[in-house]
């Protein structure tokens, strides 16, 4: 797996919407005195706020089962956001697989092509020269994360991860 699986842009949308998330678990489990999923004894109350973690944390199984009221609100919001969180994590995952797989799978399918070791700024300028002559071009890379490589696949250059 890629040492930064996710970008910079997906943190500023998933960090907010964790914490969100979290915030209104705990808080919809602190103050519900009638959620019964809840009870610390036999006359039931309200939650702890280690034991509301917890439980918000549990919603990511989608185990939730609150109704969109004045009362539960808090945790209707935080059983949708929590395994949606959890959903996109695990499609990002299989993605970035499909993903690879796919560029090994169309590297090793052409032919009458180029190898480009290194993507540089040298490596760079070379892949570019050999795209404008309509050759068709599979870069090797150290790291297929970085700036140029995301610029090589943008324009549908097959961008492997190895060392040449």
């Amino acid at each position: 797996m890629p040492s930064n699986f996710f970008k910079l842009g997906d943190w500023l949308y998933i960090l907010p919407l964790a914490a969100l998330g979290l915030v209104l678990g705990v808080t919809g489990y602190m103050t519900c005195g009638d959620c019964t999923a809840i009870t610390v004894g036999p006359g039931g109350g309200h939650a702890t706020f280690a034991q509301a973690f917890a439980r918000t944390l549990a919603l990511i199984k989608a185990s939730g089962s609150f109704p969109l009221d004045r009362d539960h609100w808090m945790l209707f919001l935080a059983q949708i956001i929590m395994p949606a969180l959890a959903f996109f994590g695990a499609l990002k995952l299989v993605l970035q697989n499909i993903r690879r797989d796919a560029r090994v799978l169309w590297a090793r399918r052409l032919r009458d092509h180029t190898i480009v070791c290194g993507l540089g700024s040298t490596g760079r300028q070379v892949v570019d020269s050999f795209i404008d002559a309509g050759r068709a071009v599979v870069v090797v890379t150290l790291n297929s994360e970085a700036p140029e490589a995301a610029a090589c696949e943008r324009r549908n250059i097959a961008v492997l991860q190895g060392n040449a």
